[in-house]
């Protein structure tokens, strides 16, 4: 069975889809499918990874995670089954043209989230055009439709075509790394690094976030943190903020926390490597992710700070909050809400007794996300098809 994985981006890039792809690439092989991973090739990146097939396509046009890529049609013939992970635009047309051309191809599309444009006019006008013109087509041509949790399929673009067409769709939700994300021993060496790094003391507490910081991620919420942030620091004196992404908006970010002259508890750390941001997730008393719309579908990094047995709290938004039990291994906040946000981290900071217990449950809940469980739920698609 010959299998074409399609995604917008890809590794060594950070970002939530590519590195959906590339973890399901990597139990997907093991399976004895033979899979070759497709992504746009921007800015003369070198992808090396001899784990499995991957092959970077120069696209025609590009800006910023879009690129279209009309080459891809070609590149497409012989493979049984076409596995695109959506949103992906410039990509979406090809694969629109090879499964009306070719039907017998099979068409599986992950969708990940809804497409949410920031307010600019352009990006808006595009975004809403792929929602309303191609999305539909793509959903009617597709022979299997998977989410990471029905929660947020009901409440998205996804809801009325769900509806009718349930035999359609699949849940399969994310993994994690387990070799990479997990609980660290008070003396490992990178946590220690890290805690140099902030300069951490013992009594104090670290509130993390990991995500993107640009402006094509404007959905973060990262505005609202540092909110409660302040808020936070009015009444508490052990406190640092540590915001784990890079971005075109990290200066604006940095420049927000002088003016709310939080600049010296707050710490923006670009060049992390896996092993160290499982040591900011050890080393945090709470990971958040204040996102505050449907651009937000699930939240690996909920799961990955899990791992690590550390309590999180997110916004309450579908998907986002089924990744973890409500009062048991994390908290939920209301969106848009700062002084929300505050109070429920208050809560943890506040007391060792519940940040303890809320993390051995984190831990435990974590261990329900496995990526090798869902690349053979997605083996399993594919064979039916």
């Amino acid at each position: 069975m010959k299998i074409a994985q399609i995604v917008s981006t890809f590794p060594p890039y950070k970002g939530g889809i590519g590195n959906t792809a590339y973890n399901f690439a990597l139990a997907l092989q093991p399976l004895g499918l033979e899979l070759t991973t497709f992504f746009p090739k921007y800015d003369n990146q070198e992808f090396a990874d001899d784990k499995f097939k991957i092959k970077a396509i120069k696209p025609l046009l590009a800006s910023g995670n879009a690129a279209f890529v009309p080459g891809l049609y070609k590149e497409l013939n012989n493979y049984d089954i076409l596995f695109f992970h959506y949103p992906f635009f410039g990509g979406t047309e090809p694969i629109i043209l090879r499964k009306l051309f070719n039907p017998d191809q099979k068409l599986v599309v992950y969708y990940h989230q809804d497409s949410m444009p920031p307010q600019d006019f352009l990006r808006k006008l595009i975004f809403k055009f792929y929602n309303l013109v191609w999305l539909p087509i793509l959903l009617r041509l597709a022979d299997k439709i998977i989410v990471s949790s029905f929660d947020y399929a009901q409440n998205s673009n996804l809801a009325k075509y769900l509806e009718k067409n349930k035999n359609k769709f699949a849940e399969v939700p994310f993994g994690l790394n387990y070799e990479i994300f997990k609980k660290l021993p008070a003396d490992d060496e990178t946590l220690q690094e890290i805690a140099r790094l902030i300069d951490y003391q013992e009594n104090e507490k670290v509130i993390s976030y990991v995500g993107n910081l640009s402006s094509t991620h404007y959905f973060k919420g990262v505005d609202y943190l540092l909110d409660a942030f302040v808020r936070l620091n009015e009444k508490y004196n052990n406190l640092k903020l540590c915001l784990v992404g890079r971005g075109d908006l990290v200066d604006e970010f940095k420049n927000k926390t002088v003016d709310l002259k939080i600049d010296k508890l707050v710490f923006i750390l670009n060049k992390l490597n896996d092993q160290q941001l499982n040591a900011v997730y050890n080393l945090s008393s709470v990971n958040v992710l204040p996102s505050i719309n449907r651009a937000e579908a699930f939240g690996l990094v909920s799961t990955e700070a899990m791992a690590a047995g550390t309590p999180v709290i997110t916004t309450d938004l579908p998907g986002v909050r089924q990744v973890y039990d409500n009062e048991i291994s994390g908290l939920i906040c209301k969106i848009k809400d700062a002084a929300d946000l505050a109070e429920q981290i208050a809560k943890l900071i506040n007391n060792d007794g519940l940040q303890q217990k809320m993390g051995q449950a984190a831990l435990l809940k974590a261990q329900k996300y496995n990526w090798a469980k869902s690349a053979a739920q997605l083996k399993n698609i594919f064979q039916q098809l």
